[in-house]
């Protein structure tokens, strides 16, 4: 099951793209992946947001053993990984998709952008995700 939005790039952006992302995973099912999802979400659309800065579509893909959300703009330029000190505020984004993420990547659209993409795993059915009875 794929869903799609088409989003203008603004400063509201990352909230919409990250609000569609947690209700699709609501829907599904998956609620105890949606604050890594809505925070890898947000990284990735700040980042076409602040370096595309012009409309950004975000995919969300049920993979049944894992979900898949795309991020697509149109900047040519691909994301660097940077090494930012203690007192940046930003350069991290790709670190913590390295953290959170079970993969992730980007590819180009020729004559049209990118798109920056990342998959987390979900649980399998029955696999209890929160705590547990007391011993």
């Amino acid at each position: 099951m794929v869903e799609r939005i088409h989003l203008a790039a603004d400063a509201f952006t990352p909230g919409v793209a990250r609000s569609f992302v947690g209700q699709c995973l609501r829907h599904w099912g998956y609620e105890s992946i949606i604050p890594d999802a809505e925070l890898l979400t947000s990284e990735v659309v700040t980042n076409a947001v602040v370096h595309a800065g012009g409309p950004v579509v975000v995919e969300v893909d049920d993979l049944a053993d894992s979900v898949v959300v795309l991020v697509e703009d149109s900047a040519a330029a691909l994301p660097l990984e940077r090494s930012p000190g203690p007192l940046d505020e930003g350069g991290r984004g790709l670190q913590i998709l390295g953290a959170l993420a079970s993969g992730w990547g980007v590819s180009e659209v020729p004559d049209h952008g990118k798109f920056v993409w990342f998959r987390i795993m979900t649980p399998w059915p029955g696999m209890q995700t929160g705590p547990g009875p007391s011993s």
